[in-house]
């Protein structure tokens, strides 16, 4: 049976939790299907070409871009797909419409609780939460759903060579525990808040870390300027976040707009409980057992939460292992991939 041409299309060129999927995906499937990729160039080009993949830098810079999906329609028309995967919100779209207007067969994944504009044309489109489905169902026959949980390589992670950060390299004297904040520095994610958090916590044996780049980073370096804030590091873009999420105690997640949170499925895959506000399906991840989600901006709740983990050991120790009992039994790679080539097949055998 001839291997599938399959081309990835992702409208970016940083690397947050959507971009890690799409390249964890594109790694594995590599050796059983043909895949190219359609990215807006920058870190993630660098990275897709670091997995040995032809990549075509071709940015979409908003949702009615005609050059850039006239670049689109050129290069496909040129490569043939099978069929196009694509990732995030505006590939989804301007995917979506090329792949309709080129007659291939199309699969956009997305990762949050966005309109259903970029759902609409698609063939299928994969969902990484039950919540998710239920957004999506309300306005999409839910034949053209499929909930596909966000891949975790338990086996990467198990690896000896992943090796908890030592937090000394990064200036940070002493012992004391490491709150991690790790994802894009942009408004929605409530990184702002962190900063708060570090002030009223400047007596505890706590420090904040935060690692990412992104819009709202300027923002954050004056704010602890100001405040003289000894107990906070802005790490900046980090491509070895799994050994800082090794090395931390607790994750922590301020944002008010989530789907199913990478950095949090992750960190409980590394025994690693969080503290988050309750948005999107963080309640899947806290009924487990493995954090505490208190209701979106109470940031009161929130401080009490990061205190209660940061003095109670063996409660994070506890909630670490519930919360590693749900990636395994849910977020396998194995698991993702098997459901994600049916749905390859399915798409083909229609088209």
């Amino acid at each position: 049976m001839p291997r599938k041409r399959v081309t990835f299309v992702v409208s970016s060129s940083e690397i947050a939790g959507a971009e890690r999927q799409a390249l964890l995906l594109a790694g594995r499937l590599k050796s059983r299907s043909e895949i190219r990729v359609i990215c807006s160039g920058g870190k993630l080009a660098e990275e897709f070409k670091a997995l040995d993949l032809p990549v075509k830098s071709i940015p979409l810079r908003d949702n009615f871009d005609p050059w850039g999906f006239s670049r689109l329609i050129f290069h496909l028309k040129q490569h043939k797909p099978d069929l196009l995967h694509l990732h995030l919100n505006r590939a989804t779209l301007l995917g979506g419409i090329a792949a309709k207007t080129l007659g291939i067969p199309s699969l956009g994944t997305l990762q949050s609780f966005t309109s259903i504009l970029y759902a609409r044309f698609p063939d299928l489109i994969t969902v990484c939460s039950p919540g998710m489905k239920e957004h999506f169902s309300a306005s999409l026959a839910e034949k053209r759903i499929r909930l596909v949980y966000n891949p975790i390589d338990l086996d990467a992670i198990a690896a000896s060579k992943l090796i908890p950060f030592d937090f000394k390299e990064l200036g940070i004297s002493g012992k004391p525990l490491i709150a991690l904040y790790s994802g894009r520095l942009h408004p929605n994610k409530g990184v702002s808040e962190i900063i708060e958090f570090a002030e009223r916590a400047l007596k505890l044996p706590l420090h904040f870390v935060i690692a990412g780049d992104g819009n709202e980073r300027c923002l954050l370096e004056r704010l602890k300027h100001e405040k003289k804030l000894q107990n906070l590091t802005l790490a900046g873009f980090r491509s070895d976040i799994l050994n800082l999420t090794a090395g931390a105690d607790f994750l922590i997640l301020p944002s008010c707009f989530e789907g199913l949170p990478l950095s949090l499925c992750e960190g409980l895959a590394l025994e690693k409980p969080f503290v988050a506000y309750s948005v999107g399906d963080v309640g899947l991840l806290s009924r487990s057992g493995g954090g505490i989600a208190v209701p979106p901006g109470n940031r009161d709740d929130f401080y009490q939460a990061l205190v209660k983990l940061s003095t109670d050991c063996s409660l994070r120790l506890q909630m670490g292992k519930y919360g590693r009992s749900l990636i395994e039994r849910e977020f396998r790679v194995e698991t993702c991939l098997e459901k994600i080539e049916a749905i390859y097949d399915e798409l083909l055998i229609k088209n």
